[in-house]
């Protein structure tokens, strides 16, 4: 038997889909139409929250800032009352500092009548040259006389210039503290200053604050209405949109049904037509022949079978 000879199932034509009847069909457009005003709504009614909630939170946070304004103004009046006390305070004591430098002056005004100063060291030196001298060389007795006077006197003019360093050194150090004391004399009155304008700002802020309480009130309050009307909205859409899912979802699941029984007589059509050709390719090796001569369809088609 040849190629052409063997029989060929006839195919079936394809079945088409059954059109959706026009209930269906309007159906779904509601429903895609529904999501599609939900999506809508759903976005605007959180952008109305959203405002709601801000304007709230903006609500305490100015309400928290004037509480805050209204405690700093609170304690500034007391703050320069301390502050200028303190400022007194330091004044006072610079001015008891510069008395003490006038005090500490005296010794030098005298040393400055007479004779250039010497340093404390050089005279405390020619005394022990003059102390090793008396111990060490035979003097006369004018001449150690005149030697211990010569000591005597460099160890007054040494305890002098003792009392003019020291002097000197204190005067320094109340100097050094009346440069302290200004600069924080000075500081305190930075601050009174700028408590006194912190006062007026803070005040200022409360004012501009409850202004701004006001405002966001009635913004709080127009989102709130905004959000609840549309809240309404999107509730009664969504309860048709409940309304009509049950029976668009049977139809879909008709659908699948329809399909599975769709592919299950597609399969056993493609298993029978399988089968004849594997039986004629049988009858072919049976009776053998050129004429029987076995193609390659025939081949995979025998080899499908058994697999």
């Amino acid at each position: 038997m040849q190629e052409q000879d063997i029989p060929k199932p006839e195919e079936e034509p394809i079945s088409q889909p059954k059109k959706e009847s026009k209930d269906v069909s309007e159906v779904k457009k509601e429903i895609q139409e529904l999501k599609t005003k939900l999506n809508e709504l759903n976005t605007e009614k959180e952008k109305w929250f959203a405002t709601r909630e801000e304007c709230s939170k903006q609500i305490k946070i100015e309400i928290q800032r004037i509480k805050e304004s209204l405690k700093v103004r609170n304690e500034l009046s007391s703050a320069v009352r301390e502050e200028k006390k303190k400022r007194d305070e330091l004044n006072k004591a610079i001015a008891e500092k510069i008395k003490g430098i006038k005090e500490t002056n005296l010794p030098q005004k005298e040393e400055s009548k007479g004779e250039r100063r010497v340093h404390p060291e050089e005279i405390k030196r020619q005394m022990h040259i003059l102390e090793k001298k008396v111990e060490t060389e035979g003097l006369s007795f004018e001449k150690e006389k005149e030697m211990m006077k010569k000591i005597n006197s460099l160890r007054k003019q040494y305890e002098e210039a003792k009392k003019v360093d020291e002097s000197r050194g204190k005067a320094r150090e109340l100097s050094k503290e009346i440069v302290d004391l200004k600069k924080q004399a000075n500081e305190f009155h930075k601050e009174m200053q700028e408590n006194a304008r912190e006062s007026q700002k803070k005040h200022e802020e409360m004012v501009t604050e409850s202004r701004k309480i006001d405002e966001l009130k009635k913004k709080e309050k127009e989102a709130h209405e905004k959000f609840l009307g549309l809240k309404k909205q999107f509730n009664e859409l969504n309860t048709r949109l409940k309304e009509l899912l049950p029976a668009m979802h049977e139809f879909r699941e008709g659908q699948k049904r329809e399909y599975v029984q769709k592919q299950k007589h597609a399969e056993h059509e493609k298993q029978k037509t399988l089968a004849e050709r594997a039986r004629s390719v049988e009858e072919k090796l049976k009776s053998g022949g050129k004429k029987n001569k076995l193609t390659m369809e025939d081949l995979i088609a025998f080899q499908g079978l058994r697999d």
